[in-house]
């Protein structure tokens, strides 16, 4: 009788599980905070390649306290409104798999249990700016 075995070399014992992909996140964001806007966006326009500061982007819930998430490589689209002292902001950057579980939900939830205007914070490096957020968008590639 002869007997079948599997044997696990040595490549497939080191296998790893394949990573997943970054989440994409876009906000569009009003922010009537002149001063405050340019000084956070000269601090992103020296600091190095993107990818080595993140932007850290905060709501408040209504349970008490902040919901946060991290978008590492952030990089900032900026328009003018037509008729008004503010900037309108787009921002795109990427989660990790691992963040999105841990803070995108709580984040999604705060920002959408708030009836009419939506404040977010944005911090980064050193400066920080409020704005009004207009639209989200999550995707994964």
């Amino acid at each position: 009788m002869a007997t079948l075995g599997v044997g696990v070399g040595p490549r497939q014992a080191m296998a790893q599980p394949p990573l997943l992909p970054d989440i994409n996140v876009m906000l569009v964001l009003e922010i009537p905070n002149v001063a405050a806007w340019i000084a956070l966006q000269e601090e992103a326009l020296l600091a190095p390649p993107p990818g080595v500061k993140p932007l850290e982007v905060s709501v408040a819930a209504t349970t008490g306290g902040r919901r946060a998430i991290m978008l590492d490589q952030p990089n900032f689209e900026v328009a003018t409104i037509k008729g008004l002292a503010a900037f309108k902001v787009t921002v795109r950057g990427k989660l990790t798999v691992s963040e999105a579980i841990g803070a995108l939900g709580p984040f999604e939830y705060a920002v959408t249990e708030k009836a009419g205007d939506t404040e977010v914070g944005l911090l980064y490096g050193l400066s920080s700016v409020t704005a009004r957020l207009l639209e989200m968008y999550v995707t994964r590639p």
